[in-house]
């Protein structure tokens, strides 16, 4: 097993050369209402959450939102107003490429849960998050580069799950990816906003040197 002294002596200088910059986050969601796990980790981003006793706003700008449901209970748009520097747009890729024609962001928070969506013959309930993620990469091939993705769940349900050459497509292609239940609210912007955060995006700046394909 690489250790992390090995992996840090293997990554470029020039990984950590915007370090001191603030990353900007889109997110990409089926629903954002109360109580909903949009609203639970997107909120943390834009409101900050308690920390060991204190207020804390992360490090980082979450400048773009895509929503794929918009109910009566909606609170993107009362958000978007209350919070000018994050954008609601239409498509995901718009979301990445903040309405340019490529990637223009520094990492992706994926969230699908709640919202109506068909149950396959498990009764499980078919929420788009794969699909949604096909599309994020998508992004990623067009632009020639890749960002962390933070994925609240897992991506698909069986027994429509991706083929191994799309598995395989995934892991040669996209970023680094955290995957959290939502039992802990503060999770995603917790995993963004740590150490490991610039590590995995650095690790991954060096990594597609090698990667096939």
């Amino acid at each position: 097993m690489i250790t992390r002294r090995e992996l840090l002596a293997g990554i470029p200088l020039s990984a950590f050369a915007q370090k001191n910059s603030r990353p900007k986050i889109a997110a990409v969601t089926t629903v954002y209402h109360k109580f909903a796990h949009t609203q639970h980790i997107v909120d943390r981003f834009l409101e900050g959450y308690g920390w060991n006793g204190q207020h804390h706003h992360p490090p980082m700008d979450l400048v773009s939102l895509y929503v794929n449901q918009v109910g009566a209970d909606d609170l993107s748009r009362e958000r978007a107003a209350r919070f000018p520097t994050m954008k609601i747009y239409p498509t995901i890729a718009e979301a990445l490429t903040l309405g340019g024609s490529n990637l223009a962001v520094d990492g992706v928070v994926l969230v699908g849960e709640h919202g109506k969506y068909p149950y396959n013959e498990k009764h499980q309930h078919l929420y788009p998050r794969y699909e949604f993620f096909q599309q994020i990469v998508k992004v990623f091939e067009s632009s020639g580069r890749s960002v962390p993705v933070f994925n609240d769940k897992h991506l698909w349900q069986a027994p429509a799950s991706p083929s191994p050459g799309a598995h395989h497509r995934w892991k040669c292609r996209t970023a680094p990816m955290f995957a959290k239940q939502c039992a802990s609210a503060t999770a995603a912007s917790t995993a963004m906003t740590s150490t490991r955060w610039r590590l995995c995006n650095a690790w991954w700046s060096a990594a597609k040197a090698v990667s096939p394909a």
